[in-house]
């Protein structure tokens, strides 16, 4: 089973836009490093007639309503970047694979700088980064060549300020996370050397740990944060933990076992759980996020003709 986990830019979509969504993936299917300015930058975004594209070996802005390229940006990590999302903060995106993450001007898709770490080919390619004021925080995953860890760059140059090693289990058993910043704390999945998986929170400023907290194997490594509470919905459970000390605030049976990928996004006091079931089968869950209690549970059909996973 794999758990697709969205850019945080769609999170609020209503359902009819998140299918939509859905069908545009399938259709489309440390040491740091600078590179040169680039003095051709067309004006600043205009948010109402604008959009990216993730295309396997490069980035597109389009003109939605001249119906124009404005932009088009070849992909530095490229090896097992598929699905990996453009995440973006201002007038900057970042995209990275297993082994590196690298900044982008959104203005003119041209890279930044570029932070790597060693990681073999076997580790979750999965990467998604979380922000600051002036740092963003990127995790590398366990592999065969080293164990999970947590590194806090400066946003204008990539240089590291601290890393945390976050995992002390197997190299052979995979283990990724995605960090999630609130407050003056950064927070993620950790593990232990008996591979139990824990919620760890982090000072931003130094590294150091503020807590942690035992949770269950099962949760997936996204989190989704709204008022103080973070919510995990991509494996058989949703989970809802208070931010300020990771405290368990509840846990609802998903009752879905046979999957094939999971999407989820944030509305409203409702969390949308969307499973995908088979090639164009898929079953929607409501969840309320005051108490956990599932609102609504339903199928729809939308002819996809989804690939099927093994």
């Amino acid at each position: 089973m794999l758990d697709f986990v969205p850019d945080e830019n769609f999170q609020f979509m209503r359902l009819d836009k998140f299918i939509c969504y859905i069908l545009v993936v399938i259709i489309l299917g440390g040491c740091t490093k600078s590179y040169p300015n680039n003095n051709n930058t067309p004006n600043i975004d205009n948010p109402q007639g604008t959009f990216y594209i993730n295309r396997v070996g490069y980035f597109i802005k389009l003109d939605a309503i001249q119906d124009s390229t404005i932009w088009l940006s070849n992909t530095i990590n490229l090896s097992n970047a598929v699905n990996n999302p453009m995440c973006f903060d201002g007038n900057y995106f970042y995209h990275g694979n297993y082994n590196g993450i690298t900044n982008y001007s959104a203005q003119n898709g041209q890279p930044i700088w570029s932070f790597s770490w060693v990681a073999f080919s076997d580790a979750i390619p999965y990467r998604e980064v979380a922000f600051s004021d002036s740092t963003v925080f990127v995790a590398a995953p366990t592999s065969m060549w080293d164990w999970a860890q947590l590194f806090c760059l400066k946003k204008s140059t990539g240089a590291l300020v601290w890393q945390k090693p976050i995992d002390k289990g197997s190299v052979s058993v995979n283990f990724n996370s995605i960090p999630i910043v609130y407050n003056n704390s950064v927070i993620l999945l950790t593990r232990d050397q008996n591979n139990q998986q824990f919620l760890t929170s982090y000072n931003i400023s130094n590294g150091s740990q503020l807590w942690s907290v035992s949770v269950s194997n099962n949760m997936s490594s996204k989190l989704w944060l709204l008022n103080g509470k973070l919510y995990s919905a991509y494996g058989l459970n949703a989970f809802c933990f208070d931010a300020n000390n990771g405290s368990l605030l509840w846990q609802t049976n998903l009752n879905t076992t046979n999957y094939l990928q999971t999407y989820n996004f944030l509305e409203a006091n409702q969390l949308f759980v969307v499973k995908v079931l088979s090639n164009s089968n898929y079953k929607v869950i409501t969840v309320n996020i005051a108490g956990g209690t599932i609102e609504n549970n339903y199928n729809i059909t939308v002819p996809t003709t989804y690939s099927t996973y093994s």
